[in-house]
């Protein structure tokens, strides 16, 4: 049966080391998980945009201040 997890919090929290780990257990445990999550992109210590990255190891940029809008 297929399960969907939302996590969510302030930043800071855990939120994608409890992603990472839970990733790495459950491979472990023969299950492959799907999805993504986001990472900050920070430049001289300022948040300047998110990176996406699956949990297949694809990555790319979510959102960026250096970005043009279409």
């Amino acid at each position: 049966m297929q399960k969907n997890l939302l996590l969510t919090g302030r930043p800071g929290i855990g939120k994608t080391t409890a992603i990472i780990k839970t990733v790495k257990l459950l491979s472990l445990s023969g299950i492959r998980p799907h999805g993504f999550f986001t990472e900050e992109i920070r430049e001289s210590g300022k948040r300047t945009g998110f990176q996406i990255q699956t949990l297949e190891g694809r990555t790319g940029t979510l959102s960026h201040l250096d970005q043009e809008s279409s």
